[in-house]
């Protein structure tokens, strides 16, 4: 067939994060629920904290494994990080 099996695992691992989102997403809403709590404000809650975590996130990968130009050249780099 001649297909490589590396994009295969890539998209079952996004498949598989996307079913552990979904089901922790799901629990968060029962909770809520039976704390009475509104969906909306639930969801917001939610997507703000993906949002803030995301950003955080970028910005240790930044400032300690070197991504991006900048970051690379003004801080260094951790010994052992691959790329560095």
């Amino acid at each position: 067939m001649g297909t490589s099996i590396s994009p295969c695992l890539m998209a079952a691992a996004v498949a598989c994060g996307g079913a552990g989102q979904a089901g922790d997403l799901m629990h968060d809403f029962k909770a809520g629920l039976m704390m009475r709590l509104s969906p909306r404000k639930q969801l917001l809650a939610q997507l703000m904290g993906r949002g803030l975590h995301s950003s955080i996130i970028q910005l240790n990968l930044s400032a300690f494994c070197g991504i991006g130009g900048a970051w690379r050249r003004r801080s260094g780099c951790l010994e052992g990080v691959r790329g560095c």
